[in-house]
């Protein structure tokens, strides 16, 4: 992700829409200081946090960003997501930047577990996260009552034979 992305950074985290299943549409100035977050954790040689733009290979666009981001806590533990523009729904793109995620933690970080939350509300990412192999390890109630869901090394070994990325590409 480079500084040319910021209008799509801000078009995602700001649409009410989009950002209902994540504690809501950011304003503006909170859309700024996370991109530019984002970008520094991405040009930092000690990487704590992995920001990438979606794009959509067919129509060479990019239509969401996705991110990796190492625990503080626990050594070798990450947590992924993605958010896609509305036109991109129901394409699979999703599935993809979260294969590509986890592919990137696992065989480029060698990462012991990885893991991401889905709101109860979030049926399609509660579908996603299952089909993707992951297992619902908790729940959380409160103000973000959702599912956290995580996969370890192992269990991509074993897994990753049975899913394919094809037509993206995270940048």
């Amino acid at each position: 992700m480079t500084d040319k992305d910021y209008n799509l950074y801000s078009k995602l985290y700001t649409d009410e829409y989009l950002t209902r299943h994540t504690g809501g549409a950011l304003d503006s100035q909170k859309a700024k200081r996370s991109f530019d977050l984002s970008l520094r954790s991405n040009s930092n040689t000690n990487f704590s946090r992995y920001t990438w733009t979606v794009n959509f290979k067919p129509s060479a666009s990019n239509v969401g960003v996705c991110a990796l981001v190492l625990s503080k806590k626990k050594p070798r533990t990450a947590d992924i997501g993605t958010i896609l523009t509305k036109e991109s729904h129901g394409q699979k793109i999703a599935t993809e930047s979260l294969l590509a995620l986890m592919t990137f933690g696992f065989e480029k970080l060698d990462l012991n577990v990885i893991g991401g939350y889905s709101f109860f509300q979030n049926k399609i990412s509660v579908k996603l996260m299952t089909s993707l192999g992951f297992h619902c390890t908790a729940r959380t109630e409160g103000k973000l009552k959702g599912n956290f869901w995580t996969m370890n090394h192992a269990e991509w070994n074993t897994h990753k034979h049975t899913v394919q990325v094809n037509e993206l590409q995270i940048d």
